[in-house]
């Protein structure tokens, strides 16, 4: 065993504690037998040595909103390979040294200092094969700008920080942990085997104001897959790439899941031709709800507008269930029945729309469904007669959610969780970041340090 192996020193036997640049090389993950401490350059930043004189007097006096960026100094730690090792090629030819070369890496802040490694390494050469390699390092992340143990100490604080938070937290810039982030997400990736699946669900999420949205496909183990920006025909496409190129068949996709679409339903034809899609009856419900809402404010304005009585307060009323209203929501649908007979009856087309996904089978729930749409179209009810019109043309792939008893339940209840990102960090500038951190926390990656 390697004297270093030890955790536990006694500092009463002072055979066994380490020398300073030993322990510090071993902060490192770096074999102190070849590897050694050249210096430390410490700046201390707006916070001064504490006094021997009067320990109790404080240093530094600030407020709770300028602690935050309070600079608590820099560290800059040198590293270097130790002289006079042997080097061996490929060839089995010994190395000669050529130069010795300096790099800067970002590491663990340590003691809430920004700390980075300048780590020298000799740069050789073998007069056989003619190339001048670096000696690695192992402390470095290959092609990076920063140290392994920053990766760690990064995907550990992003698995609940956010990207400016977590980067505030390591004491690095907001570049550093995006490209942390970046580099992670591409590695699962890279290593990621989607074999297994046979059931997507789709759906979008907003990722800015306005029209711009990110499209995020999951498996039936309610694990994220991948994410695209955009939410057309052109995203399903590039999903069926990616699962493709991750060893899933196309067309051995069994049920695709999505919502009411009409780009989704075209990509999921074009892409996935075996697939069974499900439309799920979370959206059609709450296509019923717009449609209720919308009927409730055009009568009463209308009620309005002749000074006939109208009861006030009743939008979540009428979107209850009426098995779920409470005393008051009884006691306002007397009122409405009374005085806003075309509210009542939408309210009741709701209530009969709802009754068709309690169904036993897809023939009960069939049965009722035309029998809903027949009442929609004798009530005369604009709004509700829309739904019932984009609803009817939409039955089939509706019904087949009796057969398989697949819902974009998953879809949504993921959408929740990516909603509370987004809003952790009160929305990304980038879709590629929001992206990205869905997947770090969603997909079930494989990643190594």
């Amino acid at each position: 065993m390697n004297s270093y192996d030890s955790k536990i020193c006694d500092f009463d036997d002072k055979s066994t504690v380490l020398s300073p640049n030993d322990a510090l090389l071993l902060m490192l993950r770096l074999d102190p037998n070849r590897w050694e401490i050249r210096g430390c350059k410490v700046d201390l930043g707006d916070i001064p040595l504490f006094s021997d004189e009067d320990p109790d007097r404080p240093v530094v006096e600030t407020t709770t909103d300028d602690i935050v960026y309070l600079d608590r100094g820099n560290l800059d730690i040198e590293v270097s390979l130790k002289h006079g090792l042997r080097h061996v090629c490929g060839c089995g030819r010994p190395y000669d040294i050529h130069k010795w070369v300096s790099n800067r890496y970002n590491s663990t802040p340590v003691m809430g200092m920004r700390t980075t490694v300048t780590i020298c390494v000799p740069q050789v050469h073998c007069p056989v094969c003619g190339t001048y390699p670096k000696i690695p390092c192992p402390l470095v992340v290959r092609n990076c700008t920063y140290t392994k143990l920053l990766k760690l100490e990064d995907i550990n604080v992003l698995t609940e920080q956010n990207i400016k938070s977590a980067s505030r937290t390591c004491k690095v810039g907001r570049s550093v942990t995006e490209n942390i982030l970046e580099d992670t997400v591409e590695e699962g990736l890279r290593t990621q085997d989607l074999s297994y699946v046979h059931t997507l669900f789709i759906d979008e999420i907003q990722s800015t104001h306005g029209q711009n949205y990110i499209t995020m496909a999951a498996c039936q183990n309610h694990k994220a897959l991948c994410g695209v920006i955009g939410h057309d025909i052109e995203s399903i496409r590039q999903i069926r790439d990616h699962i493709a190129s991750k060893g899933c068949d196309p067309m051995s996709i069994r049920y695709v899941s999505v919502d009411m679409s009409v780009a989704y339903k075209s990509g999921v034809a074009e892409c996935f031709p075996n697939a069974k899609l499900i439309i799920d009856h979370f959206h059609l419900i709450k296509m019923v709800n717009d449609a209720l809402d919308k009927t409730r404010k055009r009568t009463v304005r209308e009620l309005n507008r002749v000074n006939a009585e109208c009861p006030k307060g009743v939008k979540y009323t009428v979107l209850y269930r009426e098995r779920n209203q409470n005393e008051k929501h009884k006691a306002l649908m007397v009122e409405i029945r009374l005085h806003n007979k075309e509210l009542a009856l939408a309210f009741d087309l709701k209530e009969e729309f709802c009754e068709i996904f309690d169904s036993k089978d897809r023939h009960e729930a069939r049965s009722k469904a035309f029998s809903w749409y027949n009442r929609c179209r004798g009530s005369h009810i604009e709004e509700m007669m829309d739904v019932a019109r984009r609803f009817i043309k939409r039955l089939n792939d509706v019904l087949r959610y009796f057969d398989h008893r697949i819902s974009n339940a998953v879809s949504e209840g993921l959408n929740n969780v990516y909603k509370k990102i987004k809003s952790a960090a009160y929305g990304y500038r980038k879709e590629e970041n929001l992206i990205n951190m869905c997947l770090f926390r969603k997909g079930n990656l494989r990643i190594s340090i």
